[in-house]
């Protein structure tokens, strides 16, 4: 079976920076294809797939790693689909007590409030 990765979710608005959380996951579980969303409470905004990203989980690791050494807890920030809300009219701003979940198909759901 394949090592446990600990990923750390941030999510950076405008100015404001949430900690979203904790989630350790193998590896072998990011999978070409798979479907990602974020719900901001309840509504998605955010719907893409990972066959959607210009270069693919194990292209980006392979690169990422030619120059230097992973370690739990590292972040690699790959960009984001279609939905932001600054990009939305009128921009929508994440507010104290909105609810955010991120889910990646076959890994789970990640759900936080924003305080």
């Amino acid at each position: 079976m394949a090592r446990p990765i600990n990923m750390h979710f941030v999510i950076t608005a405008g100015s404001q920076q949430v900690f979203a959380g904790d989630l350790e996951v193998v590896s072998s579980w990011i999978q070409h294809g798979s479907n990602i969303q974020m719900r901001l409470n309840g509504e998605t905004m955010q719907d893409g797939n990972t066959a959607e990203m210009i270069f693919d989980i194990p292209t980006c690791l392979a690169t990422l790693t030619r120059g230097l050494s992973l370690e739990p807890g590292d972040i690699i920030a790959t960009g984001t689909p279609n939905g932001v809300g600054m990009a939305q009219t009128p921009p929508r701003w994440l507010r104290a007590g909105d609810v955010m979940e991120v889910e990646i198909e076959g890994i789970g759901v990640l759900r936080n409030p924003v305080g």
